[in-house]
């Protein structure tokens, strides 16, 4: 990782630990939903590693952060923004996915499902079945002890 990537993730990782999550969720809500190309369009330029590192950190620094602002967004939105992302970029969650902290996603995960524990049942409710199929057998491939990992074998992931 170069020094302006370096410089980048510790300024994002202090920018995010300062954001007020009321402000960030309704930005993100209006964004998701008056412009519903924009996550899929950029998540084909992104970064892989430097998505994950910003990732990784963020969660580490701020781990409530992420799980308050997804369980105050509305699961339909999320769901198709997640579903138009595995169409138009099929191999970048399996990409991203083995460069996150294992147990910094698994303990965000608890989080949000204590915080709220019909957030994940929405999502799934909307989500596109086969392209999350896809999805799932792309991540399965690339890491095979992923779900092992995060203890959701008994789940087939």
């Amino acid at each position: 990782m170069n020094g302006f990537t370096r410089f980048f993730v510790r300024f994002m990782t202090k920018v995010v630990r300062d954001l007020d999550t009321s402000t960030v969720t309704d930005a993100v809500s209006d964004i998701l939903r008056k412009h519903p190309n924009f996550v899929p369009k950029i998540v084909g330029d992104l970064d892989v590693e430097l998505t994950a590192k910003s990732v990784n950190d963020s969660l580490k620094t701020n781990p409530h952060f992420a799980s308050q602002i997804v369980a105050n967004l509305d699961p339909a939105i999320i769901a198709e923004t997640v579903n138009r992302s595995l169409r138009e970029n099929p191999n970048f969650a399996a990409a991203l996915i083995g460069r996150l902290d294992v147990g910094e996603l698994a303990a965000g995960a608890n989080r949000l499902l204590q915080q709220e524990p019909g957030f994940l049942v929405g999502i799934v409710d909307h989500l596109d079945k086969p392209a999350l199929a896809k999805a799932l057998e792309r991540i399965r491939a690339k890491h095979p002890k992923l779900g092992q990992d995060l203890g959701l074998e008994a789940i087939g992931v």
